[in-house]
């Protein structure tokens, strides 16, 4: 594996969701050059078949229902996202995301589910499994903690809003998770699929395809039809997603 000169060192913070406390930790990366490329493999179980603005509707509405219980959405989780807004320790006003599981108890999901510049920390978190149906199920998971870069909870700075959550328990091998490929190379031109629970079908998950416009160090841009809700939802191809 061949590896760059380039790198960037980043301030990070966890929380730890069950005692409530803050540790702040420097994590160095390394970029890989545009020779190189690491892939990590997806996960799923055998019992589990097989500039642009954001939160869009492109044209004709192409988004598509699919069920939770088939890989891969059975990896796209709903969350639940409870947060105290006066200051009592209690989640008195709720709001939904998306995450996706990228290995037994790691879920991968966007920065602004998990901090307020507002509020702070979300107060209550919510994993549903296989959620599909007019109404929240009642089976779910909680975070044992999460990190994120000290650039997004400091400054709001879009280009680091994700964040990387421990789960309490391996959902993961119970839902399968993504497998991913890193690379350097621009990803314009290239065919992807969203999935997620967009807001204005509360409850259910929907897929849309599309193509990457034009792609960043941090950010791509492409036109598949997603809602608000979808955040922290999980952009794919299809083509190596069985690597």
């Amino acid at each position: 594996l061949s590896i760059s000169a380039n790198s960037e060192e980043l301030e990070m913070v966890t929380y730890d969701y069950v005692n409530k406390s803050e540790d702040i930790s420097m994590f160095h990366s390394t970029t890989l050059s545009r020779s190189s490329m690491n892939i990590t493999p997806a996960y799923f179980p055998e019992e589990i078949g097989n500039e642009i603005e954001p939160f869009s509707i492109i044209g004709t509405d192409n988004r598509v229902k699919v069920s939770p219980t088939s890989y891969p959405y059975s990896a796209v989780m709903y969350l639940a996202l409870g947060q105290d807004t006066t200051g009592n320790g209690i989640a008195n006003s709720w709001g939904s995301g998306t995450g996706f599981m990228e290995g037994p108890d790691l879920m991968v999901t966007a920065g602004h589910c998990m901090w307020s510049g507002t509020y702070g920390w979300v107060e209550e978190m919510r994993v549903h499994y296989q959620q599909n149906g007019s109404t929240k199920n009642s089976d779910y998971y909680y975070p044992l903690r999460w990190t994120l870069s000290s650039a997004y909870t400091n400054s709001l700075d879009y280009n680091y809003d994700w964040a990387v959550v421990t789960m309490q328990t391996n959902l993961g091998d119970l839902t399968g998770w993504f497998g991913k490929v890193t690379t350097e190379g621009s990803l314009a031109n290239k065919g992807i699929t969203v999935a997620g629970y967009p807001g204005d079908k509360p409850y259910y998950q929907s897929k849309a395809s599309g193509t990457i416009s034009r792609s960043d160090t941090y950010n791509c841009f492409y036109d598949a039809d997603m809602k608000g809700g979808q955040s922290g939802g999980t952009v794919y191809d299809l083509a190596i997603i069985h690597i």
